[in-house]
């Protein structure tokens, strides 16, 4: 497949399909647009602009403010493709007045997002499972788990109850979620990949805790397909009704959006909780770290093709409600 930048590829046009039923605009108004680590473009764009065309959906890629006046009559949907952490607050300041269409990953959530500590506020007010915040003067009687709370990976406490507190932190209730495989322990967390409300996948990774680090990441999973695949059995697949109500409580909170759920399931008690959202179309670090073993891992067979891009399309018109789709 070739490369695909979109900034240079359409140049800020419109790639219109025959019998046009409906417009979508991916706006990338970061420093380096759709190439920010959200979405690797030229592995997933393609497919996934292809399912649209397919089902009668033209779509365009704005760079440039001054260029969606030019889009913004006809847009039926518009997806933002940024980063949170450093760029929401930029986005939002640049952004022209857009018509009352759907906005997927709007920038004036990713404010939100990008902030940990008003998130989970935010999130648990309306319902969503989420660790408890543990605030300043707040008597603790349990581990901490104190994380940065804007920076994304990076490094992370777990703190006694009587260890002092940093309150510039993102400090909450610890949530164990251990698990022994082979005569090994690993801390264990979840990332359900979501368009909206709908679920394209959820599968679990694992550090070992002989590493001394809670926070997991896609790097720290071993590439072992029995654990991977154990894992999926234990983590993943009891709890997709429970994931997908967080999925839906996310959606109805924080809009529609191109999320990836990071969510732990504690092992005392096999609670559900969410413990970040974050905006992302797929997740190319997983995938390439898991690449040499693909092939043993019938279970996530839909992150190494074209297919998590089409379910993602699929999923993406469905949250639309397109009336001529047969959902």
């Amino acid at each position: 497949m070739a490369r695909f930048f979109p900034e240079t590829f359409w140049n800020n046009t419109a790639q219109n399909v025959k019998d046009e039923k409906y417009r979508v605009v991916f706006v990338g108004l970061g420093e380096r647009p759709f190439l920010g680590g959200k979405v690797e473009p030229w592995k997933f764009f393609p497919p996934f602009c292809n399912r649209l065309a397919n089902a009668g959906v033209s779509y365009a890629f704005v760079t440039k403010p001054e260029r969606l006046a030019s889009f913004d009559q006809d847009a039926n949907a518009f997806v933002h493709v940024y980063r949170e952490v450093t760029e929401a607050e930029n986005i939002c300041a640049m952004l022209p007045d857009l018509p009352d269409s759907v906005h997927f990953n709007h920038p004036l959530k990713g404010v939100i997002v990008a902030d940990k500590h008003e998130t989970n506020k935010l999130l648990s007010k309306k319902g969503v499972p989420m660790p408890r915040l543990i605030v300043d003067g707040q008597s603790v009687r349990a581990k901490v788990f104190s994380n940065a709370n804007s920076a994304s990976g990076a490094a992370v406490q777990v703190l006694e109850s009587d260890d002092e507190l940093d309150q510039s932190r993102y400090n909450t209730e610890f949530i164990d979620t251990r698990i022994e495989f082979k005569g090994i322990e690993y801390y264990t967390c979840v990332r359900v990949m979501t368009v909206g409300p709908h679920i394209i996948h959820a599968y679990c990774r694992a550090r070992p805790v002989s590493q001394n680090s809670a926070s997991v990441h896609n790097q720290d999973t071993p590439l072992d397909p029995e654990l991977i695949e154990h894992l999926q059995k234990i983590k993943v697949d009891p709890f997709m009704e429970a994931f997908s109500n967080i999925a839906f409580l996310n959606n109805q909170v924080l809009g529609p959006g191109f999320f990836a759920l990071d969510i732990v399931v504690s092992s005392e008690n096999d609670r559900v909780f969410l413990v970040e959202p974050g905006y992302k179309f797929n997740d190319p670090s997983y995938v390439e770290h898991l690449r040499p073993i693909a092939h043993k891992l019938p279970s996530h067979a839909v992150l190494f093709s074209d297919k998590f891009a089409e379910k993602s399309a699929d999923l993406f018109l469905r949250n639309l409600a397109v009336p001529w789709l047969p959902f």
